[in-house]
């Protein structure tokens, strides 16, 4: 977006950079709880797949009872740990009155909204299709 088209900061009255949607501590705390979710769940696949790629590959591998429970537990404490950011992220979305209106969207649940109301700044665009281009949808001609 060139500096012409910008819309106006309403902190410094001049072309706004986010600086002040980028230093809210409510935005900055939904923001650390999504990414740290996003981290353990790539964390939890990522081992996963693993686990899957092993059993492929090596199909006359056999897992004692030990090994089979260890990663069983593996997997159940990664799910309880991105549940709990999950909850995190519930929690810290309600400090935005858009929440409500976000939710009742569909396809958007507390994980897409968090996404959204701390990766987007609305004052970054000032037309809907600015935020299309900035998530990469929209059509290139």
């Amino acid at each position: 977006m060139s500096e012409r088209n910008m819309p106006v900061c309403p902190v410094c009255k001049g072309p706004h950079s986010c600086h002040a949607c980028g230093t809210d501590p409510r935005r900055l705390l939904l923001r650390e709880a999504v990414r740290a979710m996003y981290d353990i769940q790539g964390i939890r696949i990522s081992a996963g797949h693993r686990t899957a790629r092993r059993t492929e590959n090596a199909p006359s591998i056999e897992l004692s009872e030990k090994d089979r429970a260890y990663e069983a537990e593996a997997e159940k404490g990664f799910l309880a740990l991105e549940k709990f950011h999950l909850k995190r992220v519930a929690v810290c979305i309600e400090a935005f009155p858009i929440t409500a209106w976000l939710l009742a969207q569909r396809g958007i649940a507390e994980t897409m909204a968090g996404y959204l109301l701390s990766e987007f700044c609305i004052h970054r665009a000032a037309r809907p299709s600015q935020f299309w281009a900035y998530a990469g949808l929209a059509p290139k001609d």
